[in-house]
């Protein structure tokens, strides 16, 4: 593997490994959150996301083109729900980065979400892996690039949804 493709690997293991550690600093705000964003059984899920994001950092040390598949595919799962929640008119913190998460929910995020799994397909691309990850990572990299886009042409919304639940017009 090049040394692009190990600083790419490195950078991202990173990102993922701040994303766990915030989140399991403070698992009660975490599951609060997560909460806000409309999720049950939030405090299981205030454990088990941050250990998914610790384990992909892992990989993406230990054997980088998989554990950039897995980055990508985290990515995309975490961007169909972030994309769902703009449409809905979320506008809590996005708890991608635990409690240190304090801006609210936003194209943004999606944007970052889709530059993260373009540093991840390079990770795969120079780690040479074989046809059909490659494939994989092209497809995960276009969704998670597509749901940001359709954030964007989406984010003039109607409505809003706060924390408490209670609706305000923007309109």
């Amino acid at each position: 593997m090049r040394v692009v493709g190990l600083v790419l690997a490195t950078t991202l293991a990173a990102v993922f490994a701040t994303a766990a550690v915030t989140k399991l600093a403070d698992r009660p705000a975490t599951a609060r959150l997560f909460r806000a964003l409309g999720l049950r059984r939030t405090y299981p899920l205030a454990l088990a996301v941050p250990v998914v994001e610790g384990a992909v950092a892992v990989g993406l040390l230990t054997v980088p083109a998989a554990g950039a598949v897995a980055a990508i595919a985290l990515l995309a799962a975490f961007s169909a729900f972030l994309a769902d929640r703009l449409r809905r008119g979320f506008d809590t913190p996005c708890a991608c980065f635990g409690s240190a998460s304090a801006r609210p929910l936003g194209p943004r995020h999606l944007v970052r979400n889709a530059m993260l799994a373009a540093l991840a397909a390079g990770v795969v691309v120079m780690a040479g892996a074989q046809p059909a990850p490659a494939r994989f990572v092209a497809v995960g990299a276009a969704f998670t690039l597509v749901a940001a886009v359709v954030a964007l042409v989406r984010s003039k919304r109607p409505q809003t949804r706060r924390a408490g639940g209670s609706r305000k017009s923007i309109v």
